[in-house]
Order: C-alpha cells, then structure tokens, then sequence
C-alpha cells in the first residue's frame, strides 16, 4: 500500500493506492492536527480515510489513546484505537507498538470475524510513502 501527503506541522494524506490480496483500494484522507493553544485530552482524533476496496466503500478513523501512555518504558503499549465500517459492519480495533519501534501491531474485528496483524517497513521517498502489512482474518 502506497500514500502521499506532507508531513510536518500540517500533514496531509492525499492519496491512498494499493492492493490486499490482488484487490485494488484506493481512499483519500483527512489527517487532524490540534490547533496550537488547544488542551489535549486523553483520545485525540488523528486520522479519517474514506475509500473502497474492490470498489466496496469503507472508512476508517484513528483516535490516538494517551492515557497510560509511559514514555519510559520499552514494553508494548496501546496508542491507538481504530473505527469505522466495512460492508455494513462495524470495524474496531487497537494498535500496539513498542515506542522505539517502527512496526505495529492491531488486533480488532470487522463484524464478527477477528482480525489481527502487523504494519511495518514504511519506505519514505519525496511525498510518497509506501508500507507493508500482514494480517489474518479468523471467525
């Protein structure tokens, strides 16, 4: 999966292009950035894409989770929580990572079937950026 956008102190996602298992996808994005001067709270809205995957229509939102955060340690912590919805069902789920790390973990369900894997390797070259993830569906 490959994106483009800006980084810095306005970060955007523009586009979204790729495939999952041969299947096309492609999505824009709105990044959130808190306006200087704003308190911030426990859970900060980061991230909503909209977009299809074999042309069926999805979104995803991404709320980074501050509390119990510890900046000291080097164990895996959850940073994240992602929502949204794919083909009329509910997607939730966590991220973990280890802070020094640059790959993550998620686990969550879309409906009923669980999901869980691994987004790593992330390649920056201009405005483009491109990752890698693996994961597995069960019942």
């Amino acid at each position: 999966m490959t994106w483009a956008g800006k980084s810095g102190l306005s970060p955007t996602l523009n586009a979204v292009t790729g495939s999952v298992h041969g299947l096309p996808i492609a999505a824009t994005g709105t990044v959130h950035t808190p306006s200087p001067g704003t308190p911030l709270s426990s859970t900060i809205p980061f991230l909503h894409i909209t977009g299809t995957l074999d042309g069926v229509p999805f979104t995803v939102d991404v709320a980074l989770t501050l509390s119990g955060l510890n900046l000291q340690s080097n164990q895996s912590q959850t940073f994240g929580a992602v929502t949204g919805s794919f083909r009329g069902q509910s997607v939730n789920a966590v991220l973990t990572s280890k802070l020094a790390s640059s790959t993550l973990q998620f686990k969550g369900t879309i409906g009923g079937d669980h999901v869980s894997g691994t987004i790593g390797n992330a390649v920056h070259r201009g405005t483009r950026s491109t990752a890698h993830a693996t994961f597995a569906v069960t019942k």
